[in-house]
């Protein structure tokens, strides 16, 4: 009895060891399989992160080099092969057909990559830039859909200056100078160096005679091209206009010395003390001037709308045809000549004030700005619509029309004269 329990003692202990070795051997053969697993997921990671990185390498080398359709295959092997998340293939795929001047193409790439991505504001951008275009080749309805992807893409990204621009430039095109105004300001903000905005806003800041806002503008065009002698003669006539009268003339004084066959330092001395109502000083820079540059158009026209400031219309008229003598065509002569309109008009403007015949006369001034408007002449045709939208307030109604040439019909067609 004693030999059967010793032996089934044994037999227990042995089942008990080889139970614990058969376990011990499963969770080691485990582990090993797990790690396998872990190894072989980590190289396929690996594989396919370097497979993505030799297409978008390819890709971006392509679309560098302007060879957009070679740069397409790669984006979209990324895209609809390796990895659909990666948000660099989406960006050139589309920026490529945009290129290629395929806009479907180019559309369905930036709608569907903005449903992927609703926040990249880059894509937004770019769908704006093609609704653009396609607004500028006539189908004028998509400046809309333009201008709210590019109002997206600043809201995505504060730092968007590009978008914040545009925004500026299309409301400038529509005649909203104060909505402009302040995009062109967040644009600015987001990035300083930026030439055509610093301009933009010293014309709008003219038109309106927010010198301080001038003078901030011409300050910034000087420290980005120092070069530029308008931009710092611009600068002086801006300290003059602000109060700053001592340190212009010192400005001009200086250029003049270093550049005396220089037109541009007496035409903007004369400016200078048009501005602090030094009259007759200001009639001898611009002789001294003229002197040097007879056929200059610009200081022409400067010369003449000072003239307007200083209430001599005769002598206004006068450097106008001596402009158009030179260049019938000049843009800027369109807008001196509305100038010239606004100043007569309001002289005649009586104490009562704005009177029927005086809109349909201030209309006139409206519709030569209109001339220049229309003439595509880039920073003249932004500056005639500003003078538009101010004239927008002293326009007639229809009725207000009917009833004076009603009463009035002998000047149907001559209210203008």
């Amino acid at each position: 009895m004693k030999k059967i329990l010793a032996v089934a003692m044994f037999l227990s202990i042995l089942t008990i060891l080889m139970l614990a070795c058969a376990t011990t051997t499963s969770t080691a053969n485990a582990d090993a399989s797990e790690q396998a697993i872990k190894e072989a997921e980590q190289a396929r990671i690996d594989s396919l992160d370097y497979a993505i990185k030799i297409e978008l390498s390819l890709g971006l080398e392509y679309h560098k080099n302007a060879q957009y359709t070679d740069a397409i295959p790669h984006f979209k092997k990324i895209i609809y092969e390796l990895d659909p998340s990666e948000q660099r293939a989406w960006k050139y795929l589309a920026d490529s057909y945009f290129r290629l001047d395929h806009p479907d193409s180019a559309f369905a790439a930036y709608t569907e990559g903005i449903e992927k991505f609703p926040d990249m504001s880059y894509l937004h951008r770019g769908l704006a830039i093609l609704y653009q275009k396609m607004a500028s080749e006539g189908e004028v309805e998509y400046m809309d859909s333009a201008l709210a992807e590019y109002c997206t893409a600043c809201r995505l990204d504060e730092n968007e200056a590009y978008s914040a621009a545009q925004i500026g430039l299309i409301l400038l095109s529509r005649g909203n100078l104060d909505s402009s105004q302040v995009w062109f300001e967040i644009s600015a903000k987001a990035d300083s160096n930026q030439i055509d905005i610093w301009e933009k806003l010293a014309d709008i800041y003219m038109v309106r005679g927010n010198w301080e806002g001038v003078r901030k503008a011409y300050k910034n065009l000087t420290r980005i091209d120092p070069e530029n002698t308008e931009y710092a003669l611009n600068h002086g006539r801006a300290q003059a206009n602000t109060g700053d009268y001592e340190n212009a003339i010192a400005t001009l004084n200086a250029y003049i010395e270093s550049n005396p066959d220089d037109f541009k330092g007496y035409k903007y001395m004369g400016l200078v003390h048009s501005a602090s109502g030094k009259y007759s000083l200001a009639q001898k820079s611009f002789v001294k001037a003229e002197d040097i540059a007879p056929d200059n158009i610009k200081l022409l026209l400067d010369i003449a709308d000072t003239y307007i400031d200083m209430k001599q219309l005769s002598s206004a008229n006068k450097y106008l045809r001596k402009a158009r003598a030179i260049d019938p065509n000049s843009c800027q002569a369109i807008v001196v000549e509305g100038n010239i309109c606004v100043a007569k008009m309001r002289g005649e403007v009586s104490d009562e004030g704005v009177g029927v015949r005086d809109k349909l006369r201030f209309e006139c001034c409206r519709d030569i700005y209109c001339r220049a408007a229309s003439r595509g002449c880039e920073r003249w045709s932004d500056v005639a619509r500003m003078k538009m939208k101010y004239l927008d307030q002293f326009m007639p109604t229809a009725q207000e029309k009917k009833e004076f040439y009603f009463i009035n019909p002998e000047l149907k067609g001559k209210i203008c004269e």
